[in-house]
């Protein structure tokens, strides 16, 4: 096709291929969001988490049944409309043949669940700045209880044993508002590019760096890293629930729109969706900052 006058028919195949090529891609990208975040469905312009801090427990039934009031806590996710799009010109295809179709095509495909990626671990970033359904940031020493408060935020400490060990036994400790024992062990670890060999260390590993065995492997069962996460602090999450840490708000699938533009002489290509990323359990996580 290069080097040979194009026409429309011409072009309609290449924006064929091209659909062909973001389609099969797009089917085989896995966001690393969906190792410890919930997707919950929308139904409008937002939507309300009033319940996040009601976790009623079992009791046995004597006499009347025991119906709990709702905690009155109010927190909202508002949903957001995103875009990308691209080009096929029909002069670059004249010149360049289908070479230029694939990387814009599967690099289409590959936006979406980057930026949703993006979206997610910029929320654990901001964690210690940004309020959760308790009016807290959800990192805080001084998220409330009926009888005081509770600390997912541990201050400084290196990501060894020592600091695992406390990650763990602090979640293994959080009660619900009423003082009722969660009764949650953490299962994921989610690290940044410079804690990756000490997190593999730690889980995976037969033996520690003294040549002793290894008593924490296997501890955490899934192990998450990402570029997106920043060094100065990691994160142990429990995500084994009904409910987990982090919120994916899905208002409107990924859609997919092509015109062609007769002025311009292109065919363009483009996706959209309605979704956006909240809090959800804060006792589910707990941040430790790195010392060095």
């Amino acid at each position: 096709m290069a080097g040979h006058t194009l026409d429309r028919s011409g072009l309609d195949d290449a924006a064929q291929t091209a659909k062909a090529l973001y389609r099969s891609r797009a089917g085989n990208i896995k966001p690393k969001w969906s190792e410890f975040a919930m997707t919950i469905p929308s139904k409008g312009a937002q939507t309300n988490y009033n319940w996040l801090a009601n976790h009623p427990k079992v009791e046995e039934w004597i006499g009347d049944r025991n119906v709990r009031q709702l905690k009155a806590y109010s927190y909202s996710i508002a949903n957001r409309h995103w875009e990308n799009s691209i080009k096929l010109q029909r002069t670059e295809i004249e010149d360049d043949g289908l070479g230029i179709v694939r990387p814009r095509a599967e690099g289409l495909a590959d936006s979406v669940p980057m930026h949703q990626d993006e979206l997610m671990f910029a929320l654990l970033a901001a964690g210690w700045t940004t309020a959760c359904f308790d009016g807290q940031n959800f990192y805080s020493a001084t998220h409330p209880t009926a009888t005081g408060t509770q600390d997912n935020d541990l201050g400084a400490d290196e990501l060894d044993s020592t600091g695992l060990r406390l990650a763990i036994q602090t979640m293994a400790s959080f009660t619900d508002f009423y003082g009722n024992p969660l009764n949650i062990l953490p299962d994921t670890l989610v690290v940044g590019p410079s804690r990756w060999g000490n997190a593999k260390d730690l889980l995976l590993a037969d033996r520690n760096a003294a040549g002793a065995t290894n008593t924490d492997k296997g501890c955490l069962s899934k192990l998450v890293m990402s570029p997106l996460i920043t060094d100065t602090a990691w994160h142990v999450l429990y995500t084994g629930g009904a409910v987990r840490p982090f919120i994916f708000q899905e208002r409107q699938k990924v859609r997919e729109r092509e015109w062609y533009n007769e002025e311009n002489d292109e065919w363009r290509f483009g996706v959209d969706a309605r979704y956006n990323v909240g809090y959800g359990m804060w006792p589910y996580a707990v941040r430790v900052t790195i010392t060095t």
